[in-house]
């Protein structure tokens, strides 16, 4: 006996099927409220387009505009709407950040931090010209946006603008997004030209703050904070001192990434400023190094040999050994139990570059000396080195293409300049 195609049950599947496709064929797109700039938007063609301020009779009237106009066209945006009339600097910046989050990553998948730079920058774009279209934004409305951020208030200062090294970096992510847009045909290639001839601010020349030179830290200084931090703080500040490494790299040492092969070991970080330029960083450890991370070796070669959770279960095991032992009444055993039961927060497997400078900073607090942040400490190990075994040396170590980028970090010494010219000059 033949079996049937089709049985009963695939028919009523089907079926469901047919009717859900037919009923979403005849759906309308909604209209949508971003909340955050309180701008209404309708998705269309795959594209975001935003309709004016919400709640609006302006942006009820963009929004039926906008639908009737798709609907005559088949369902479609008619070409000329799509890329002239309607395509804004709020589109732009929506599908530049869409880039953003699969471009700048790690070789891990794990965002950079460069996607939080983006945001920041662009977020007054948006809010001075998010309804602008993008094929009228030029050189004037760039330097309107830089005067915006020259004169708003900094709360992180505590300064009426912003200083210029951060006014010409967010307006170059704002010339960065605009040369984007031209290579994937969204604004004409003269916008691009036109806004590169807007230069940046130049020191002496503007009103914007400068910024205060990066210099190394003291010894005294470093030392005074190691009793005050934990011991994962404190092995990794005795880390940045000895190699000179970045704050991204000591944080994410595992043990796969060490070499322990031969009498000196070797790191080679996988997470590293220039991976994405194809270069490997290489980073000797020596004896003073070794010392300072054999506490922390294990056998997980996945494991990250300074992990916010293991820093936290020693300090736990270290309160409960020094609590002392007193009876609880009913309800703190309750409390206690309740605890217990919730669910308990998710540390990170290894501490980011934020809550390693936060530490430092807490511990200079108690330590009573001025705050330093861990790229002082990088300095440190350039001017260090430099000052022995000369700038070449200094490059190699800190892992730079240039020796000018290393001069950068290692400070002259002033004492051994006064010391030629006291015999030459």
């Amino acid at each position: 006996m033949l079996r049937p195609l089709w049985s009963l049950e695939s028919l009523y599947v089907y079926r469901l099927w047919t009717e859900n496709v037919v009923r979403n064929a005849n759906k309308l797109p909604n209209h949508l409220h971003h909340k955050t700039h309180n701008l209404g938007y309708v998705k269309l063609d795959g594209r975001v387009i935003y309709t004016g301020k919400w709640a609006t009779p302006e942006c009820k009237g963009t929004y039926e505009r906008l639908i009737a106009e798709w609907l005559i066209n088949g369902k479609h945006l008619p070409s000329t709407a799509a890329k002239e009339d309607i395509y804004s600097i709020a589109n732009l910046v929506a599908e530049f950040k869409n880039h953003a989050k699969g471009w700048y990553r790690h070789s891990d998948g794990t965002p950079t931090n460069e996607i939080v730079n983006i945001n920041i920058a662009l977020r007054p774009l948006e809010e001075l010209y998010g309804s602008t279209p993008a094929r009228d934004f030029g050189p004037t409305q760039l330097k309107a946006l830089r005067g915006h951020l020259l004169y708003s208030p900094n709360r992180k200062r505590k300064s009426n603008g912003l200083c210029r090294n951060v006014i010409n970096q967010r307006i170059s992510i704002v010339k960065r997004m605009f040369r984007w847009g031209v290579e994937e045909g969204k604004v004409p290639p003269d916008l691009y030209h036109g806004l590169t001839a807007v230069r940046m601010l130049v020191a002496g020349r503007t009103s914007a703050p400068e910024t205060e030179p990066v210099k190394p830290v003291s010894e005294a200084h470093a030392l005074a904070v190691l009793p005050h931090v934990s011991p994962h703080i404190a092995a990794m500040i005795q880390l940045q001192w000895w190699t000179g490494m970045r704050p991204s790299e000591v944080t994410t040492m595992r043990m796969r990434d060490i070499d322990m092969t031969a009498s000196q070991w070797i790191y080679r970080p996988v997470l590293h400023k220039t991976a994405h330029f194809g270069k490997k960083r290489t980073i000797a450890l020596g004896a003073r190094a070794r010392e300072v991370l054999r506490p922390f070796i294990c056998l997980d070669r996945e494991a990250y040999l300074f992990s916010v959770e293991k820093s936290q279960a020693a300090r736990r095991a270290i309160e409960r050994a020094n609590r002392k032992q007193t009876r609880l009444s009913p309800w703190q055993i309750e409390r206690d139990a309740a605890r217990r039961r919730a669910p308990k927060e998710k540390l990170n497997n290894y501490y980011n570059t934020v809550d390693y400078r936060q530490a430092i900073v807490r511990g200079c607090e108690k330590a009573g000396v001025p705050p330093w942040s861990p790229n002082q400490l990088r300095h440190s190990a350039a001017t260090r080195i430099r000052k022995e075994f000369g700038l070449e040396a200094a490059r190699v170590v800190l892992g730079h293409t240039s020796a000018l980028t290393t001069s950068i970090y290692a400070e002259i010494d002033e004492m051994k300049a006064q010391e030629v010219m006291e015999k030459c000059g």
